[in-house]
């Protein structure tokens, strides 16, 4: 249903729902508003997930939809929370006659035509299947001598199944040769496609061509394999071996007309099937009171070889990613009309959704790949991860990538609201008054590098660099290396609370006035297990300072890594480094990174880390 904003003015969407899902919300600006400040809701209740504010709970079929309401302009005050579109979708309801619906749609690659990439490249078409069915139901609950009659208790239920084989656009990567991954790099090339000539970083004082840093070529562009760095060498046999035949990379240099850039392309459809069940009753309590509840669920269940999600994506097929996202709602409500003037609606319902994104497979392990490279925190890698890598630099086009970092993530997220609004008919005035009550609680992993990420790209700052990122895998040379001390699961919660008054006054005829005002109280969302730090100015401690590498132009001889003539020097030992380390900090000086960080609750620091806001009026 969320595609339905596109039919309304002043909103641009960049949604691509061709195949469904539970995202799109972040992908809506109303009136220029940021794609983060919107609000949707379902039979009045928040539907909007409180960590990204760009994807819904859960989702409800078309079928089951009775109202799509957009509001993109100037609000009355009974709208609040958040300033971008408010979309409420309202669901249908039985009547006093039972009806029903079926349906089922068809989509296959097979109806389709083909790109005009994947024919130039010879490509078949991607496998894009979607097999969508399901079903509406409501009428009159009939209970005899409990409920008798038709015009009491209403159930209306939808269900709708997707069967989705989703399309991956064909990706290109360049990936290590089998003599590559075997020390040999005498038929290698640049992204241009041209010879790359890979050095030996043992070597020294070497001056002119065809020199690198001071260091002279492997001899036959060939690693001898006692120097194979087996963790290196097992990280590029990890990855997939070429396929495209006319690359430069595998005809070698000089190769005229050679495909240039890459030698790996790949093009995997996924699987995404999902299920959307709702259930709604209504019951009239009597001819002024009107009860009504519903309870929806969702299985989302995403698997594939790439790209993968947020965590997990690769641009080349390795292993098998599945990415779990159900979610439910539910919602009571309570309509009462007071007098003929005056009615009363109370909302109370919640909305839950979880995510786990994780490998099913063992290829990215380090026991299985054999990429055993040493870690900071070996503690911190809960599922033996090998480490996220780039080799790119400026001679590797189109890098391999997985995001390893920091898999497997978890998040939990639920939401409960509560409103009341009171309605009221004075004259020539149409009053309402309401509240609005909110409360967060969202657990999610952290997006540090717990398992680590190596950058083995090419650097001339790095003194031991070989000029080529698959080498300096190889050898076991690398430009950086980071890895967060822990695994962390955060416990972020807020509540929110707001009231509003406004009135309609119908002046004349022709003149309508609409005012209100609102008030909120927003508590900053703050994690619980008091996790979270920031960095306090007077919780700084000059004393506790570390030194920094100064630069210096005067190096002694044999200094490594000089570059243009400047090293590191620290004054206080009297040592010299290499210029990749100016403005590094000295070892077991100072207390290192953590001087003035202070975790929440802690020296005097606010368990939100800031100040809270004082009642803001609107």
């Amino acid at each position: 249903p969320l595609d339905l904003v596109k039919a309304a003015p002043g909103v641009v969407s960049t949604i691509n729902l061709a195949t469904a899902g539970p995202g799109g919300l972040g992908n809506i600006s109303a009136n220029g508003a940021r794609q983060n400040s919107n609000q949707a809701m379902i039979n009045g209740i928040g539907n909007t997930d409180t960590g990204s504010n760009g994807s819904l709970n859960v989702t409800v079929s078309i079928d089951s939809v009775e109202e799509f309401k957009i509001l993109t302009g100037v609000y009355q005050a009974e709208y609040g929370r958040a300033m971008g579109a408010q979309i409420n979708i309202v669901t249908k309801s039985g009547s006093n006659d039972l009806h029903g619906s079926g349906y089922f749609y068809h989509r296959n690659d097979s109806l389709n035509a083909n790109n005009w990439l994947n024919n130039r490249n010879g490509t078949p078409r991607n496998l894009f299947r979607f097999n969508d069915f399901g079903y509406t139901l409501g009428g009159p609950v009939v209970i005899p001598k409990i409920v008798n009659g038709r015009q009491k208790l209403f159930f209306f239920v939808s269900e709708e199944f997707q069967r989705q084989l989703q399309p991956v656009a064909t990706k290109f990567v360049t990936t290590p040769t089998t003599a590559e991954r075997g020390g040999d790099f005498s038929n290698s090339v640049d992204l241009n496609g041209n010879k790359i000539i890979i050095y030996d970083p043992t070597t020294s004082g070497c001056t002119g061509s065809p020199c690198y840093n001071g260091h002279l070529p492997f001899p036959n562009n060939q690693i001898p394999s006692a120097r194979l760095y087996g963790p290196g060498v097992a990280l590029l046999k990890l990855l997939p071996t070429p396929n495209v035949t006319n690359s430069c990379s595998l005809l070698g240099p000089g190769a005229s007309g050679c495909v240039k850039g890459y030698d790996y392309q790949s093009q995997y459809s996924t699987q995404y099937p999902r299920r959307e069940d709702l259930v709604r009753m209504d019951y009239n309590i009597t001819s002024n009171q009107r009860l009504f509840g519903h309870f929806i669920y969702n299985s989302n269940t995403y698997q594939g070889l790439e790209p993968g999600p947020f965590v997990f994506g690769s641009n080349m097929p390795i292993d098998n990613i599945f990415y779990a996202n159900p979610g439910h709602g539910w919602a009571v409500g309570h309509s009462w009309t007071l007098s003929p003037t005056m009615t009363n609606e109370l909302n109370i319902g919640s909305t839950f959704n979880a995510i786990r994104i994780d490998t099913s497979g063992t290829k990215y392990t380090r026991t299985a790949s054999g990429a055993t490279l040493p870690l900071l925190y070996p503690s911190a890698d809960q599922e033996d991860l090998v480490p996220q890598v780039s080799f790119s630099g400026s001679h590797i086009g189109n890098n391999p990538t997985f995001g390893t970092a920091d898999a497997p993530f978890i998040n939990h997220n639920t939401t409960f609201d509560l409103t009341d609004n009171v309605s009221k008919i004075w004259g020539r005035h149409a009053m309402k008054f309401g509240m609005y009550l909110d409360r967060s609680w969202k657990d999610q992993t952290s997006f540090g590098d717990f398992n680590g990420s190596y950058n083995f790209n090419d650097n001339s700052a790095n003194p031991y660099d070989t000029n080529f990122g698959f080498s300096n895998a190889a050898l076991g040379v690398y430009n950086s290396m980071d890895q967060a001390a822990n695994m962390i699961n955060g416990q972020y919660r807020y509540w929110q609370l707001e009231f509003y008054a406004q009135d309609t006054f119908k002046v004349t005829p022709r003149l309508t006035l609409d005012y209100g005002i609102r008030a909120a109280w927003y508590q900053p969302q703050y994690d619980v297990s008091l996790q979270a730090s920031t960095f306090v100015a007077s919780n700084w401690q000059a004393s506790a300072a570390p030194r920094l590498y100064q630069p210096n132009n005067t190096c002694p001889a044999g200094t490594v890594g000089v570059v243009s003539g400047r090293c590191g020097f620290d004054a206080t030992t009297s040592s010299y480094v290499a210029a990749a380390f100016i403005g590094a900090i000295v070892p077991n000086t100072g207390s290192g990174v953590t001087n003035g960080i202070s975790q929440g609750g802690q020296n005097g620091v606010s368990n939100y880390l800031q100040a809270g806001r004082p009642l803001q009026w609107g």
